[in-house]
This record gives structure tokens, sequence and C-alpha cells, in this order.
């Protein structure tokens, strides 16, 4: 269930990286460095 969870929040984490960008700093961590 924990794992779910955390899968949940990382998905909804690299979403809203996604769509607002302008809201997170700009090297705010390794994972939306690659994906953009």
């Amino acid at each position: 269930m924990l794992t779910l969870a955390l899968l949940v929040a990382l998905l909804l984490t690299m979403t809203l990286a996604d769509l607002a960008p302008g809201l997170l700093p700009e090297g705010s961590g390794p994972v939306v460095a690659p994906i953009r």
C-alpha cells in the first residue's frame, strides 16, 4: 500500500513539473531535469 502511495506521489510530482515548471525552482532535483 505504501509503495502504491509513493508511486502516485511520484507521478503527481512529475505531472506538476510538466504542467507548471514555474512553480518549481530551477534545480529542484534529479527527477525533473532528465524528463524536460
